[in-house]
């Protein structure tokens, strides 16, 4: 015994399956359709309630880390070479962004290089092209996934920043700061301090001292 159901199709389909109607057993395409989307769901109910859920979450979950690593990697790497490149206020501006993003907890890899304006300039053409390479191996079957852009871009900056903080000191001469400095060098600076302070009271006392001239004469021996 098979049940009866009711289904709705829109006007303009319903005309054109009146003229094609006695060419296929409506029942049967129904039912098979039905048929398909109860499997699907059923398939995806009893995933959602195993067990194993957990598991493969967190199997799946690793995959994506060891991926995301591999473009971390990449970026990093070509961070650092494009880095030699970059003018000195672009990468300025793209290790303040970078700082800023950190601090907030937001993406150090396209905020950045979006709002210091390195992507429109010259980066998005690059990363492009390294994406549609990258894909092309995959399609060869020499990468086990395709591109992935936000990894990358946040090892770029990463690479960026990292090669600033290498060559940071030498471009940037820094005042020493007096608690860090050895306990020697502290005695040569209390000691060169000391030696100018002296050499102010003595120079003090010299100018307050009165001259010869200001001096009373005693003319007692005039005649």
């Amino acid at each position: 015994m098979a049940a009866k159901i009711t289904i709705s199709i829109p006007n303009k389909l319903f005309e054109r399956f009146q003229a094609e109607k006695h060419n296929f057993n409506v029942s049967r395409v129904c039912q098979e359709a039905i048929k398909v989307e109860v499997s699907y769901h059923e398939r995806a109910s009893h995933l959602i309630c195993s067990d194993d859920l957990p598991k493969i979450v967190e199997r799946l979950k690793a995959e994506k880390e060891k991926f995301s690593q591999h473009f971390i990697s990449n970026g990093h790497r070509q961070g650092h070479e494009d880095a030699h490149g970059i003018t000195y206020q672009e990468l300025v501006a793209i290790v303040e962004e970078y700082l800023l993003c950190e601090s907030r907890h937001l993406d150090t890899g396209l905020n950045v290089v979006m709002n210091v304006g390195t992507w429109t300039n010259w980066l998005g053409e690059k990363v492009t092209a390294i994406r549609d390479l990258e894909n092309e191996m995959y399609r060869m079957g020499r990468s086990p996934v395709p591109f992935d852009v936000e990894p990358f871009l946040r090892g770029w900056c990463k690479g960026v920043v990292d090669f600033w903080y290498t060559i940071e000191d030498k471009v940037i001469k820094k005042v020493p700061d007096p608690t860090e400095l050895p306990e020697a060098t502290h005695r040569t600076i209390r000691g060169e301090k000391s030696n100018r302070k002296n050499k102010q009271r003595g120079s003090k006392a010299t100018k307050d001292k009165p001259s010869n001239s200001d001096k009373p004469v005693d003319k007692s021996y005039e005649w």
